[in-house]
């Protein structure tokens, strides 16, 4: 990927005396990672992969979207006043296609405004069993969200050689895609909760480390604090190497983001960001397949890994 410049410094006291020996790195929400990586070097930066994860919802709809068929996904940032711009972003280093829109508001998908000022209904909110194949098959997505695309933005920014796009959904195919980047360390980093963390990212994260671990990537002591705090929720519903879905979607029920998306009326996005339950078809089971990576760091803008349209990699 093209580096969006220096990040950090070699000259940090915290990345002598400690970072520079882990492999594995977490962050719980996007400030935390913003926070952490001041301190990497601009040359560990950019041999350093990523991973975002936002289980409920932005990155299981983004999945679930891409297992479609959409071609690339742009992710912006909510507006905090005015209208949502519902015409194509530009300049972006892609093919010209058919343009789409999405994103919620108040558990309600979104209205924007084109290019002449007509209202336009966006296709989808933030809710994976919203996803219709036949809505986004062979297009382009514009797709506007807040913690997704704050981790998103940030990992953009940070100038590291590859990142994707994970849910429980998709870890398995994501860490066979990120390692095939060869990078010398990773980093995962949660959407959270309003600059706080969230069990569910958490969770999906250290069953990624534990992965990871398993392919000989890295060892328990080569992991930072952050990523011990996920790999040690991850292994609370792991069972014989098995996520234990209806005692996790039990518990997701009662945390915050489930609180919160039950008094919305979505309180079923758990089940389907868990389990698939509800959504589409074999809708689930394409989602398990998808790599979904960071096309550069010019843009916020997610492609299939196995399209090179608009990737700029360095590997």
């Amino acid at each position: 990927m093209k580096s969006a410049g220096p990040v950090g410094t070699s000259e940090s006291v915290v990345w002598r005396g400690s970072l520079s020996s882990f492999k594995i790195f977490g962050s719980l929400a996007p400030a935390a990672f913003d926070d952490k990586r001041q301190h990497f070097p601009h040359f560990d930066a950019s041999a350093t992969s990523g991973v975002i994860v936002d289980v409920l919802r932005a990155t299981t709809s983004l999945v679930a979207i891409t297992g479609a068929g959409c071609r690339g996904v742009y992710v912006d940032v909510k507006p905090k006043t005015g209208d949502y711009p519902f015409i194509p972003p530009n300049p972006l280093p892609i093919q010209p296609g058919e343009w789409i829109y999405g994103g919620e508001l108040n558990g309600r998908p979104i209205r924007g405004v084109d290019a002449d000022g007509n209202p336009i209904d966006g296709v989808i909110g933030n809710s994976p069993r919203e996803v219709r194949p036949a809505a986004f098959e062979g297009k382009l997505l514009r797709f506007f969200s807040s913690n997704g695309s704050k981790a998103i933005q940030s990992m953009m920014h940070a100038g590291l050689k590859s990142a994707h796009v994970m849910c429980l959904a998709n870890i398995e195919s994501t860490v066979e895609a990120v390692l095939s980047y060869h990078p010398d360390r990773i980093w995962l980093s949660c959407g959270g909760f309003y600059g706080s963390g969230s069990m569910e990212d958490s969770i999906a994260c250290g069953i990624a480390i534990s992965d990871l671990i398993k392919r000989g990537f890295a060892t328990e002591h080569e992991i930072d604090d952050d990523a011990q705090h996920m790999l040690m929720a991850a292994r609370w519903y792991l069972r014989e190497g098995c996520l234990a879905t209806e005692e996790l979607i039990a518990k997701l029920r009662n945390q915050q983001v489930g609180r919160l998306l039950t008094d919305i009326g979505h309180g079923g996005d758990i089940e389907a960001a868990v389990a698939g339950i509800g959504m589409q078809g074999r809708l689930w089971d394409d989602m398990a397949a998808v790599k979904l990576k960071l096309a550069t760091n010019d843009h916020p803008f997610l492609v299939p890994d196995n399209s090179r349209t608009g990737a700029k990699n360095n590997d």
